[in-house]
């Protein structure tokens, strides 16, 4: 086998100790390998089933790390998820956010965030009428927010003998493992009352509104409106005869209801057949002896009421009643000045209109729309009474003065009345009225009154033979009565029926 030197390289026959070439030491291939055997320790021979083991050994640790950094992965996301969810689901984290809204007046983030005893839809519009409720009171806010606070402290717990309005509670779970916690509230029903049947009542933008169908003047119907967060809100009611509204706080279903019933005043005057006004204008209303209810009006209202009766283009008009709302100025009284009262003194009380020439003696008035009524009778009882003792007078006293108030002076009917009366007065006729009784009374036309009387007579006079004639008669008359001016009646005819001697 050739040889090289392990200096140079040159290559060296066989059997040289020293390099031809560079003079190195040459050592024999047994003594290389000699001295290779010398120092080189002896490796032990691994068998081939402990190389196989190693092998296994670093394979599963391999595998092992290749597991274990994903779970450790996962539980650290896992952790910060845990703590991530716990920080967001924080109940604190809640009432800030309500503190926060309310600051900022964010009424469409109020009404996702507040939850309802009954499950409804909180709109805009309750968030709103609720931050209201806070602004006029801020003590309810006040109260509602330290609960808030304290139940963010005991896990959802309401604080001892608490009424706040708005709540913080727990409500189920959050991603299945944090307790869930909300803005909670009962929900209010506000009630309206109303004697105004057809009503239209209902909360101002919020919902639908109600219809009062059993309502009426004698029995009230109270209406429950839909529900609604605590707050302000503004209750309407519309009607043909009255639209109304009012604003309140609603807090509870235990809130008194809001009253739209409509208030009803009784009219009354001591002149029937008068017309009524109110606030200076016709109100369409003939007033009798009966009241005339006028109405509704609400509370706030002032209207004012006067009468003013016509006959023959001439009119007298009675005393102003006027409603105020001041409680103070209540000064209503039976005097025939001008007044003011309460429209609940109004109510209970009515209204009555005066006419003083109406009290005064010599006021006659015929009511054209209750002919054979109470007032009628009575007018014309005291009406011929005086006629007749004025007859009597004229005819004794041979005066006719006595009849220029029942007669139309310059007619030719009272020309020939008083030409007939004359003709008695010449005989030196005594004449006393026994007694009468009017048994008809009916309206001839639009401005005359037909009056049928039985009257029963006294007659004393001398004959021709100057014997004394002492007799009683009846007679049935039946006369014409036409209103002139208000309070007058004037005879315009009579005609004498039959006459009969007892």
């Amino acid at each position: 086998m050739a040889k090289h030197c392990t200096q140079c390289g040159q290559l060296l026959p066989d059997g040289v100790k020293f390099c031809t070439h560079c003079g190195h030491s040459v050592e024999s291939a047994q003594d290389q390998t000699a001295a290779t055997r010398a120092v080189a320790p002896t490796l032990p021979q691994v068998s081939p089933e402990k190389h196989h083991k190693t092998q296994s050994d670093k394979k599963s640790i391999t595998i092992k790390k290749s597991v274990l950094i994903p779970v450790i992965i996962a539980i650290i996301l896992i952790i910060g998820f845990y703590y991530t969810g716990k920080v967001f689901t924080d109940p604190q984290r809640t009432v800030d956010s309500f503190r926060n809204a309310v600051r900022d007046h964010k009424t469409h983030e109020l009404a996702q965030m507040i939850h309802t005893n009954e499950n409804t839809k909180v709109t805009d519009a309750q968030a709103k009428a609720m931050l209201q409720l806070f602004d006029k009171n801020p003590s309810i806010y006040s109260q509602s927010l330290s609960a808030m606070e304290s139940s963010a402290k005991h896990s959802g717990k309401q604080p001892s003998g608490s009424h706040a309005l708005y709540q913080l509670k727990k409500s189920g779970k959050k991603y299945l493992i944090y307790d869930n916690y909300q803005i909670t509230t009962n929900n209010v029903h506000p009630k309206v009352v109303t004697n105004l049947k057809g009503m239209k009542v209902g909360i101002k933008n919020i919902g639908k509104m109600k219809i009062a169908t059993k309502a009426n003047s004698d029995d009230s119907e109270t209406i429950t409106l839909s529900g609604v967060i605590p707050g302000y809100y503004t209750i309407i009611g519309q009607s043909e005869s009255m639209n109304t509204s009012q604003s309140a706080a609603m807090l509870s279903n235990e809130d008194n209801a809001i009253d739209f019933s409509g208030t009803f005043v009784a009219i009354s005057t001591n002149l029937p057949g008068a017309k009524l006004f109110i606030d200076d204008k016709d109100a369409s209303k003939i007033l009798s002896d009966k009241a005339v209810n006028v109405g509704p009006y609400k509370e706030g209202d002032t209207p004012s009421f006067y009468a003013t009766y016509t006959v023959n283009g001439k009119s007298i008009k009675s005393n102003t009643i006027s409603i105020s709302d001041d409680e103070s100025s209540d000064d209503y009284s039976e005097e025939y000045e001008d007044e003011t009262t309460t429209i609940d003194d109004a109510e209970s009380d009515g209204i009555n209109l005066i006419f003083e020439a109406a009290a005064e003696e010599g006021f006659y008035s015929l009511n054209r729309d209750d002919l054979n009524g109470e007032q009628n009778e009575n007018t014309l009882d005291a009406y011929f009474q005086d006629y007749y003792d004025a007859l009597s007078s004229a005819v004794n006293e041979q005066d006719n003065d006595y009849l220029t108030d029942y007669y139309e002076t310059g007619t030719s009917f009272s020309q020939s009345t008083f030409k007939d009366l004359t003709a008695i007065e010449d005989k030196e006729i005594s004449e006393s009225l026994r007694s009468f009784d009017v048994t008809k009374i009916s309206a001839a036309d639009s401005e005359t009154f037909t009056i049928d009387v039985t009257e029963d007579w006294n007659e004393y006079y001398y004959d021709d033979d100057d014997n004394a004639v002492d007799k009683d008669f009846t007679l049935k008359t039946t006369y014409q009565l036409k209103p002139t001016a208000p309070g007058q009646l004037k005879i315009v005819g009579y005609k004498t029926n039959g006459k009969s001697e007892k």
